[in-house]
């Protein structure tokens, strides 16, 4: 079965197939004529220089003599490029000297030959030119090289004249009609189609009396029938007292967080909320009141939960939210928090004033379950372990997930007195030449000395930080302290080296870094080349526009910059070749692998690509002297690791300072250190 356009189109194409077919019989024809005229040309022009050599001859070695006769020939013929006499497979002569060798057989056509030749296959013509020389018959082979550019431009020329006198005509009488009964049958049909399979939208209305019959009632139907649906779809999934999600438009939802969330491997949670003691208020108020105030607590959650999460209402007092697309747990326990805190507050229902309260269990896929079953029965187990914990709370799933999380949720709020109270506190890894064993310069590197828990280890309270923004604040901390301790070793100690310090993406785009910066460097007085900033390839996935231009900012001011863990993020040789980086800094994960054939062979990579694009090099991680052995060999300039010393305390990296004086590598520290 075909449709209307596919039997239009194939009634014109038998049309156009008959019209070309008459087309392609007179282009045969005219190019045959053609090809023959050309071929009589050629033979004709052979014939005669064949007959005037063989005339005029008398010695092989009188051939060039007749070479102006030969071009004169070839220029006065428009089809012939050049003309070749060889005896044998050797060139006696040739009128052009770009062909030095004789055509090959497959491309030559003898002219005793008859038959129909096809001058686009053919190269050259082949004929003999036989003379006496004394009482020896010398043979000497005559080659007319055709001009086959030329000839080519003459045999298409016909196809173009046939083309524009027989060809178009058909073409366009074929576009026009094919054009009109499109318009007038053939996409009205198709509109009318789409209609009844997508009901997307409604064809416009139509000249012809059938097909708007047609439309018309088509339209009329379909209006009703989504109407209908719309209703039924909105009692199937929307719960009749709230108005909020039910439990079928959930799972429907949940099903496809699921599979979404599979696919991009992330995290999102679902919160089971529970209204406390709601049995009370029906018991004593009514079902009326009980109902005016699940509306109203509905009404309120909806404020609180954002327009992409999910909110179902799945029984009396329980209610389902899903929620995706949060920064971290502290974003999530935040919701949390807020629902609680809001059902916490009186409820004015009917005249009366109600105190509630709920409690909140949360569970994590994929963690916690990886169907709709499993993550709706962990909420509901997590918001009983609420309920047990004396209600109006939140819990997660496991507790050992939740004790992980409320520590997180706990350090993140101690950080902001922690800053206020002194906890924290730098120490100082040194930089280390390989060559000299010397301190050159050092690593600010940040510890929090927690009054309860005792020393807290960055990799614990750094991300959280850079979570909830207050990387950029205790960044700024970490910057004043190195430029404050950089010049009090300078002034007190004549220990003038640079100092490194850490800046994270998050603080390099806040929009007052680089006048801070400045600020801080120009009141203390410090020289700009004495402060170093190791900044991570992380910085450049977002504004790296921006970055790129304050980085060379900073740079020209005379503030240096170490590229911090090369190889284990972006790595994009594109950016780190418009970089004014000055250092680049090895990841340990690196030297680890030294001895393997692969590992080496990036390491030397590395180093080598650094000096060529004449930055400096560190290898961190250093333990051993093999390592650093290995490094020398490869003409690595520095290192820092424990081969030297950990980080240390300010006063404890003053006296390894001290205890350098002339020894070729500091010795091994056993201070107390905090990795």
């Amino acid at each position: 079965m075909i449709s209307v356009r596919q039997y239009i189109l194939i009634l014109l194409g038998g049309c156009l197939l008959i019209f070309y077919g008459i087309f392609w019989f007179n282009y045969h024809q005219m190019e045959s004529k053609t090809n023959a005229v050309i071929t009589q040309n050629i033979r004709s022009s052979l014939a005669e220089i064949s007959y005037f050599l063989s005339k005029e001859l008398s010695d092989i070695r009188d051939v060039r003599a007749y070479k102006a006769y030969l071009d004169r020939m070839a220029a006065q013929n428009d089809y012939i490029a050049a003309i070749q006499l060889a005896q044998g497979s050797h060139l006696v002569l040739s009128t052009d000297p770009a062909l030095k060798e004789v055509p090959r057989r497959e491309h030559v056509t003898l002219v005793s030959s008859k038959e129909t030749v096809d001058l686009r296959n053919v190269r050259a013509f082949e004929g003999e030119v036989r003379f006496f020389q004394q009482l020896e018959e010398i043979h000497l082979r005559l080659f007319i090289v055709l001009d086959q550019h030329f000839i080519r431009q003459i045999l298409n020329r016909s196809l173009g004249e046939i083309a524009l006198t027989q060809g178009l005509p058909p073409l366009l009488i074929f576009a026009v009609l094919w054009l009109v009964l499109s318009k007038t049958v053939s996409w009205p049909l198709e509109q009318l189609r789409q209609f009844a399979y997508y009901k997307s939208w409604i064809p416009k209305i139509t000249h012809l009396r059938e097909f708007e019959a047609i439309r018309a009632s088509m339209a009329q139907t379909y209006e009703r029938l989504e109407e209908e649906k719309k209703e039924l779809y909105a009692l199937s999934t929307t719960d009749s007292l709230s108005g909020l999600a039910n439990r079928n438009f959930l799972d429907q939802r949940l099903a496809w967080f699921i599979s979404e969330a599979s696919r991009s491997k992330q995290e999102f949670a679902v919160l089971f909320l529970d209204i406390d003691h709601f049995k009370e208020v029906n018991d004593s108020l009514g079902h009326k009141v009980g109902d005016m105030l699940l509306v109203a607590i509905s009404q309120e959650l909806r404020h609180i939960v954002r327009e992409h999460d999910v909110l179902a209402r799945v029984g009396g007092d329980e209610f389902i939210i899903v929620l995706s697309q949060y920064a971290g747990h502290l974003e999530l326990t935040g919701v949390a928090e807020r629902i609680i805190e809001r059902l916490a507050q009186p409820w004015i229902i009917d005249s009366y004033k109600l105190f509630i309260s709920g409690s909140i269990g949360i569970a994590l896929y994929p963690k916690d379950g990886a169907d709709n079953t499993s993550l709706m029965k962990h909420a509901d187990i997590a918001m009983f372990e609420a309920k047990k914990n004396g209600r109006n709370q939140y819990a997660f799933f496991t507790e050992e997930v939740n004790r992980q999380i409320q520590h997180s949720i706990m350090l993140g709020k101690e950080m902001k007195t922690a800053l206020a109270n002194d906890e924290f506190e730098l120490y100082y890894q040194p930089k280390v030449n390989t060559e000299s064993g010397k301190i050159f310069a050092a690593e600010a590197l940040i510890r929090w000395n927690h009054p309860r828990r005792g020393v807290v280890a960055p990799d614990q309270f750094i991300p959280i930080a850079e979570k909830n923004g207050f990387i950029v604040e205790l960044g700024g901390w970490v910057l004043a302290q190195t430029i404050r301790q950089q010049l009090e070793w300078k002034n007190t100690l004549g220990i003038d080296i640079p100092i490194s310090a850490n800046v994270s993406a998050l603080q390099f785009q806040d929009a007052n870094f680089e006048t801070n910066l400045f600020k801080q460097i120009e009141d203390s007085g410090v020289e700009h080349d004495k402060i170093d900033l190791e900044i991570t390839e992380t910085l450049f996935l977002q504004n790296s526009e921006r970055n790129l231009q304050s980085i060379h900012r900073i740079h020209q001011k005379g503030v240096s910059f170490s590229l911090d863990d090369f190889g284990t993020g972006y790595s994009s040789l594109g950016f780190l070749k418009s970089l004014p980086i000055d250092t680049l800094k090895i990841d340990k994960v690196f030297i680890q692998d030294y001895g393997a054939t692969s590992g080496a062979i990036f390491l030397e990579t590395i180093v080598k690509m650094a000096h060529n694009l004449r930055m400096k090099v560190i290898c961190e991680g250093v333990e051993t002297e093999q390592q650093l052995a290995y490094l020398k060999s490869i003409g690595c300039e520095y290192y820092q690791g424990y081969l030297c010393s950990r980080p240390v305390m300010a006063s404890q990296f003053v006296d390894m300072m001290k205890q350098q004086n002339g020894q070729k590598r500091p010795p091994k520290h056993n201070l107390r250190v905090i990795e």
